[in-house]
């Protein structure tokens, strides 16, 4: 097997396995019958592992070596750090797209927002966690730090992760939809402080970090 077939093959299960991560069709605490996935998808164990530890090093799979591996189980504690993080790197991306970005890239902002809502409104709860992932990953290319947005990348899967696996626990549609409409009049207004409340404030709540110190995640 060529190196490129190999890594063609790994991200083909990764995606596969990811999919029924996201569906809900494999659960937090669900554990992986590697052996039944490499016979559905006839290949060998092999790209099956590694597509695992690749979803590992995303932490929505846990390994335990030479045992098994589970869908991860996300605790409240481990939930909140995920929360900080993100409400961190929401706030400087709000103050460098002000800085760094474009009429016409908060326009597209305008447009990924009304897609978000659309799906929504479709019934569409996968839909909707994909555009709202988009509109965050958007807004942290606007900014032009390429740091700042591979983060983003990295921590992308965690989200859409808790989202999917916490779906009760999600914002009401119309609300995220006018919150991610404040967020694009406050950057083309230039207001930080109004795009910042805007895109903490969800955060706050779906993480469950309202509790925690301004001190965390101010200045």
């Amino acid at each position: 097997m060529t190196e490129r077939f190999r890594s063609e093959t790994t991200n083909a299960i990764y995606r596969y396995l990811l999919d029924k991560i996201l569906s809900g069709e494999l659960k937090p605490g669900d554990r992986i019958p590697e052996t039944s996935i490499a016979e559905i998808l006839h290949v060998s164990r092999t790209p099956v592992r590694d597509a695992l530890r690749d979803l590992a090093t995303a932490n929505v799979v846990t390994l335990y070596p030479n045992k098994y591996s589970e869908i991860t189980v996300f605790d409240s504690e481990r939930m909140r750090e995920v929360g900080i993080t993100k409400i961190c790197l929401d706030r400087l991306a709000i103050r460098l797209a002000i800085y760094y970005g474009s009429r016409a890239e908060y326009e597209v902002l305008r447009e990924l927002a009304e897609t978000c809502y659309q799906r929504a409104l479709e019934d569409n709860y996968s839909g909707r966690v994909d555009a709202d992932s988009d509109f965050h990953l958007e807004l942290s290319r606007i900014t032009k730090n390429r740091t700042l947005f591979q983060l983003e990348r990295n921590l992308l899967i965690q989200l859409e992760y808790l989202q999917a696996t916490n779906y009760l626990n999600a914002e009401d549609p119309k609300e995220q939809y006018e919150g991610h409409l404040r967020i694009v009049s406050a950057l083309e207004k230039g207001d930080a402080e109004a795009g910042m409340e805007a895109i903490t404030k969800p955060s706050l709540k779906f993480y469950n970090v309202e509790g925690i110190p301004d001190s965390l995640y101010e200045g």
